[in-house]
């Protein structure tokens, strides 16, 4: 026979159907515990309420014509909103506007409490809450602490806090949990959930919690705290930038008055009162370069600082507020195209990022850190540029000076010393009006800061919701079933049994003669004969099939006429193969001889209703002649020979002389002489009889013979020289498919 190794859907379809009961009972198990973890789960409640958000550098003010807030590098507001909801800030916000670690679970906390205060150190714990029908409120808690008395409609302090039992409640007894602040926070966080409406800044907000009076008033305290924190931001920063201009204010007043103070003191020691008009005007256009050498200077400082800057730590706001707030006009727009042009890319590569955007080795976000370099590149150029035009200025402006000085050493010292300190105080007065009147526009910027989150529909009241315990059942069921499945194959992996006939091929390495469906005997009898009682059943044909099998499987070697039938263990159902092949040879007319070679626990007797004895065992010690233990005919055609008595040594009586001489006589006057051997891996008994007759084949049975077991019978009977014919697979449960339809066909083709 040739051996099918491939593996067809209907091989799984048969796993499915033999591991039924394991698929049906993890699905049903998943299905029950998917279902009480349902039921077990708070009805849930959920809001919706509607948030528009602004930008929020439209509401911080600026310093002339560029924007200066510390955080510059924005993204997408309403994006930036959205994520903001889940933060720690909001949800702590929320917890403590609400006083979220007081939970009821027996009734919505609103109707049961009201003025509700949980110390932040107050630990977790569960307390019960008796109303009395007198109004009388008892709280007692879970600890065993002893019980705090008041009044419906009166704060009641106890060991958590303080609450106010409403007077409207019914008379009971009431539970309130008070949870962690953590657990709080992880309430708020928990159940929100937001969308952005598309080419909008509108966001929709949902929130889902088990207190249908509570999750309104929790979604208003989310918008609430989106507004006031984002407000607070907004102020913190504005309020860093007054604070720097401030610092540079006073140090500026400071040294407008060390100026003025240094003129009087010098005009006391020397008594002077005024200059000459020649010494005025040369000291005036003194005055005039050396202010400005003065602000070139500190220009130049300035964009030297901000390259040093960017080169080794790149831009941030500080250096940026320093730079504007004292920068020339004219200068500041040469650079602020370049800075302007850094700020939009370094913009558009974070709102590419974002929480779902794109990865930072995405070719676009690697084309935008290109455009960024080069642009900061064109900042630090145009920066060192402008420097290189001061120097250029300031040279100019010095030798000029130098010119003046010369003619100033020819005007007395007492003069031109008076004139530098004048020229010093107002150098210092022009800087401390400058920045007077920028310190002032920044109190007006974060004076006129105002919330950029607005709430367009607020929250109102709550609908129930399912909370998605149908969906979770009918997975509960599903995972269930996968689970079942994955059990039954992974079972099915682990059983190491011989089930078909290409598992028998492919791990015994010999052919199957033929497979026996599972026969159900009379209940009287360990064999059942269904040549005798069903000849025409499908389990009948089987054994037609393999008595074909048999006799044409040989037809190029040497004919067969004795066969040894034993199996790796007991109970694989040879006796009873052999048996019914027995019949079936008989049947169709061929002389057979059937012994019983199984001298320990010989039975075939009992199936034929014969005594065991005298039979093989009385043969072999020579102690009757053959025509004397043999029953004739126990049905047509078919002689019994029983195993007689039990001897001390079957094996060597079966390997005996005597045993070989009753072979050849019986080849000579039957066709097919059939043994009955003990199994091969239990006793030496089948070894040594198989290397006398014809052939052995072995008899496995489905789903239970160990496949290592087969392999080691079929290993022993050839390290005795025995020639193994092929197997028998044995007790097949027939099921629906291939193999039943052609027995089923079979069969009613034989009925009509």
């Amino acid at each position: 026979m040739g051996r099918y190794e491939r593996t067809h859907l209907e091989d799984y379809w048969r796993v499915v159907r033999r591991r039924a009961w394991l698929i049906l009972l993890t699905a049903l198990v998943a299905l029950l515990a998917a279902t009480w973890a349902a039921s077990r789960r708070p009805r849930l409640y959920r809001a919706t309420l509607t948030l528009q958000v602004g930008d929020p550098r439209g509401r911080m003010g600026q310093l002339g014509d560029i924007d200066v807030t510390p955080n510059m590098l924005w993204t997408d507001p309403v994006e930036s909103e959205v994520q903001q909801l889940t933060t720690q800030a909001v949800a702590q916000y929320v917890a403590d506007t609400l006083q979220l670690r007081a939970r009821s679970p027996d009734i919505s906390r609103d109707l049961l409490l009201s003025g509700v205060r949980i110390d932040r150190e107050a630990p977790s714990g569960d307390y019960r809450i008796r109303v009395g029908s007198d109004g009388s409120v008892f709280i007692e808690p879970g600890s065993g602490a002893p019980a705090v008395r008041g009044q419906v409609g009166e704060p009641i302090e106890f060991t958590a806090g303080s609450l106010v039992v409403r007077p409207q409640i019914e008379p009971g007894d009431y539970r309130v949990h008070v949870i962690s602040q953590l657990a709080a926070e992880a309430v708020v966080t928990g159940g929100l959930a937001a969308s952005t409406r598309p080419e909008t800044n509108l966001i929709d907000v949902t929130y889902s919690g088990p207190d249908q009076r509570l999750v309104p008033r929790t979604l208003n305290a989310v918008a609430a705290a989106l507004r006031d924190l984002g407000v607070r931001r907004v102020r913190q920063w504005a309020r860093g930038r007054t604070r720097f201009i401030r610092d540079q204010l006073d140090e500026s007043g400071r040294q407008l008055r060390e100026a003025l103070q240094a003129v009087q003191d010098y005009k006391g020691r020397r008594g002077l009162i005024s200059l000459t008009v020649e010494e005025s005007r040369v000291m005036q256009r003194v005055a005039t370069l050396q202010t400005e050498i003065e602000q070139l200077l500190i220009e130049k400082s300035l964009y030297t600082s901000l390259v040093d800057r960017i080169g080794s730590v790149g831009l941030r706001p500080g250096d940026v507020q320093q730079f504007v707030v004292l920068s020339t006009e004219e200068v500041n727009r040469t650079v602020q195209f370049y800075y302007d042009q850094l700020l939009e890319l370094l913009e558009e590569r974070s709102s590419q990022l974002g929480p779902l955007g794109k990865d930072p080795s995405h070719p676009v976000i690697m084309a935008l850190d290109q455009r960024i370099s080069e642009t900061q590149d064109q900042l630090v150029a145009a920066a060192e540029n402008a420097a290189v035009a001061l120097d250029t200025r300031i040279g100019a402006l010095t030798g000029r000076l130098s010119n003046l000085q010369a003619e100033l050493r020819q005007l007395p010292a007492v003069e031109s010393e008076l004139t530098r300190l004048q020229n010093e105080v107002e150098i210092h007065s022009d800087m401390y009006k400058y920045l007077l009147s920028r310190y002032q526009e920044s109190q007006i910027a974060e004076a006129e800061i105002s919330p950029y989150v607005e709430v367009l529909d607020p929250a109102s009241w709550a609908r129930p919701v399912s909370g998605g315990r149908r969906i979770n059942i009918i997975f509960g069921g599903l995972l269930g079933l996968l689970l079942g499945l994955g059990a039954a194959f992974f079972l099915e992996y682990l059983d190491r049994s011989l089930k078909s006939t290409s598992d028998v091929e492919t791990s015994l390495g010999v052919p199957v003669l033929g497979w026996i469906p599972k026969i159900t005997g009379d209940g009287q009898r360990r064999i059942s004969l269904v040549a005798a009682h069903d000849p025409e059943g499908v389990a009948a044909e089987a054994y037609r099939v393999l008595r074909t099998n048999i006799a044409f499987s040989t037809a190029r070697e040497r004919p067969l006429s004795s066969l040894a039938f034993t199996s790796p263990g007991p109970d694989e159902g040879k006796s009873t193969s052999v048996a019914n092949l027995a019949a079936v040879l008989a049947d169709r007319g061929d002389r057979t001889l059937l012994v019983d070679a199984d001298l320990r626990r010989g039975t075939l007797h009992e199936d034929f209703d014969l005594l065991r004895s005298p039979g093989l065992s009385d043969l072999l010690v020579g102690e009757l002649d053959p025509r004397e233990a043999i029953r004739p005919a126990v049905r047509p055609a078919l002689d019994l020979l029983p195993a007689g008595k039990r001897p001390p040594n079957p094996s060597e009586l079966l390997g005996s002389q005597a045993m070989a001489k009753l072979l050849a006589s019986w080849r000579e006057e039957y066709r097919w002489v059939l043994f009955d051997t003990p199994p091969v891996l239990a006793v030496t008994d089948a070894s040594v009889l198989a290397a006398l007759v014809d052939g052995a084949v072995l008899v496995v049975k489905a789903g239970e013979t160990d496949r290592r077991a087969g392999w080691q019978a079929i290993q022993q009977l050839r390290r005795v020289g025995a020639r193994v014919v092929g197997a028998v697979l044995n007790e097949i449960v027939l099921q629906r498919g291939a193999d039943r339809y052609y027995f089923d066909y079979y069969y009613s083709r034989s009925s009509s």
